[in-house]
């Protein structure tokens, strides 16, 4: 199974900072040129969390997206309260109140099942696993067809290394915050 890359896309690769460091990706493009970095907190915290881990200073509790000198942030709101809870993400930029990209995950109600990833911004798709084991891989779909990628390099490594490959019109934001939903998946076997 090699790695898909389909012509006209752009394509970056996102490599753990280290071992013992799960949650922070540098990202670079094909060159090896830097184009951000994804950072997860010590602990994550909703927007209408019940309890307030980090008090008044909700953003020590949000993910950091950096892209040069731009600064953005994926927000979360549980939708309900349960088992596996449905959560809206949002990707802002630092000072600016309107989201740049929207998700959701849903798990479904009958049974035990995997939540499925449906976006609302930049453009109406899901993010769909195609496989679990050995590498895993991610779908981009808008329409119901395949515009794109997220998916492991190698399947034996120290440190997580995933591509992303996807058509130019999206964004590199955009692109480190689908990075961000494929990774949440895989941390948290959802």
């Amino acid at each position: 199974m090699g790695m898909h890359h389909p012509a006209g896309q752009r394509l970056l690769i996102a490599r753990q900072a280290s071992m013992l460091s799960g949650y922070h990706y540098r990202v670079a493009d094909e060159a090896g040129l830097p184009v951000g970095e994804l950072r997860w907190p010590n602990m994550a915290q909703a927007r209408n969390a019940r309890a307030r881990w980090h008090g008044k200073d909700a953003d020590a509790g949000t993910v950091k997206i950096l892209c040069g000198a731009q600064a953005f942030r994926v927000e979360f709101e549980y939708l309900d309260r349960g088992w596996a809870n449905n959560t809206r993400y949002f990707l802002t930029r630092v000072g600016e109140p309107e989201a740049r990209a929207q998700a959701e995950l849903i798990f479904p109600s009958q049974r035990p099942a995997a939540g499925q990833i449906t976006l609302q911004r930049p453009f109406n798709g899901r993010l769909v696993r195609q496989r679990r084991w050995w590498r895993q891989c991610f779908i981009v779909e808008a329409e119901g067809r395949e515009m794109g990628r997220i998916e492991e390099r190698r399947w034996l490594t120290l440190v997580r290394e995933l591509s992303i490959s996807l058509p130019p019109q999206v964004d590199v934001p955009s692109q480190l915050f689908l990075l961000f939903l494929a990774c949440h998946l895989i941390h948290n076997q959802a």
